[in-house]
């Protein structure tokens, strides 16, 4: 709105007007209005906004009077009118442009409308569902009723000041009124990137509500003869709660469906590993566990391909060394491919024949025979059978002699 079509509800701009804003504040000032609703009140004067807001000898209802026009990137009240107004007026510049914006804040009880209340692991919310909309309420609602709370203005009067909306009737420029500017629309369009200054008032105000509602009754109507119930009384309310403590498929979200092959695919891996403990029975020891893999190698015996690697740790080579698990009488060992120099079958042990037959590396033995490998030969050993032979050859020659 531009200055004109606001100077209808300016005390600043009328005729012989002499504003004092440190009386307007208290309201005694404008003493003499009363609203249009009220015993010799009055509907001031028409402004273009009328059926916008509801003003008017139409509507009953007396419009605001403000004691001046802000500056820019400031907000300011209107505390004027008497008991029975239903709303509370706000009028900001933006700093953009000469135009000023006018926004109406009011509370309302109606029968119209259900709360629905989710509560999940990624959040919880909260959302009001009315009958100007798609409701599918899950049970039947009251008789429509829809009242303007009157008790509410002077609630978010306090409001408005503890927040500094009307510092700007002392050009006090207040950070949150300069925020609340800038949000103003400059055309009828709500932008994508931003909320509107409406949406951030209600908001802002929507604290107001869940105060005021505490030991409020469940009906949009007052049903009680008394204002004060002490001691308080009863009520009951419809309510509907449904629970789902667990979801395993999709149905909240399109996207959601895929995961189907992945419940798919879990069970056809439960259903094979189930299989395999039917058909071997028992304990099954891990050798990939830590405690099991150092037990084999510090049990088996030195590796030639590690050589060296005690002093300055394995090596790329030695560390793509392909290992295996073996049997030495009633132990495991480790060995490797390289270690052995003829070809060897190795049999797999009979059932029950030692405690560890039963080893998800069980059968290692035969799927080790398709591949020939080379057989260690124990150093000690070779040494020994050497200095054997030379012995025997020198008894030989003294018998020869």
């Amino acid at each position: 709105m531009n200055r004109e079509e606001l100077t209808p509800i300016v005390y600043a701009e009328w005729p012989n007007a002499k504003s004092n804003l440190t009386t307007w504040i208290t309201g005694e000032q404008l003493a003499f209005y009363q609203p249009g609703n009220q015993i010799n009140g009055s509907y001031l004067n028409r402004t273009v906004v009328d059926d916008v807001f509801g003003w008017g000898e139409k509507y009953k209802t007396s419009p605001p009077v403000f004691a001046k026009l802000p500056i820019a990137y400031n907000t300011i009240m209107n505390h004027t009118g008497a008991y029975g107004h239903e709303a509370i007026y706000l009028l900001g510049r933006s700093g953009r442009s000469d135009d000023y914006t006018l926004c109406s804040l009011g509370a309302y009880r109606t029968s119209s409308c259900w709360t629905r209340y989710n509560s999940t692991a990624g959040g919880d919310t909260i959302e009001s569902l009315c009958r100007y909309g798609q409701l599918n309420a899950p049970f039947s609602l009251d008789e429509e009723h829809t009242f303007g709370n009157t008790d509410w203005p002077f609630m978010a009067t306090e409001w408005a000041n503890s927040l500094g909306l009307n510092d700007g009737i002392v050009d006090g420029k207040n950070s949150l009124a300069r925020l609340l500017t800038q949000l103003a629309l400059q055309s009828p369009e709500l932008p994508r990137d931003r909320p509107s200054l409406a949406e951030v008032l209600a908001v802002l105000a929507s604290g107001t509500l869940l105060i005021a509602s505490g030991d409020t009754q469940f009906h949009a109507y007052y049903n009680y003869t008394r204002f004060v119930m002490d001691p308080g009384q009863y009520e009951t309310m419809n309510a509907t709660l449904t629970a789902k403590e667990y979801t395993s498929g999709g149905g909240i979200l399109p996207a959601a469906n895929a995961f189907y092959a992945v419940l798919a695919a879990t069970f056809l891996l439960n259903l094979l590993c189930l299989s395999y403990f039917i058909r071997h029975r028992g304990l099954v020891t891990d050798f990939s566990e830590p405690f099991n893999l150092f037990a084999i190698a510090i049990n088996s015996p030195p590796s030639a391909m590690m050589a060296g690697s005690s002093t300055t740790g394995p090596n790329t080579k030695q560390v793509h060394e392909k290992w295996f698990i073996d049997t030495q009488g009633e132990d495991l060992i480790l060995g490797s491919y390289r270690d052995h120099d003829n070809v060897d079958e190795l049999v797999e042990p009979e059932p029950c024949a030692s405690p560890y037959e039963r080893t998800l590396l069980h059968g290692v033995a035969s799927r080790r025979s398709r591949w020939p490998r080379k057989t260690s030969v124990d150093p000690a050993k070779a040494l020994y059978t050497r200095f054997t032979k030379q012995d025997t050859e020198v008894q030989t020659e003294e018998r020869t002699i």
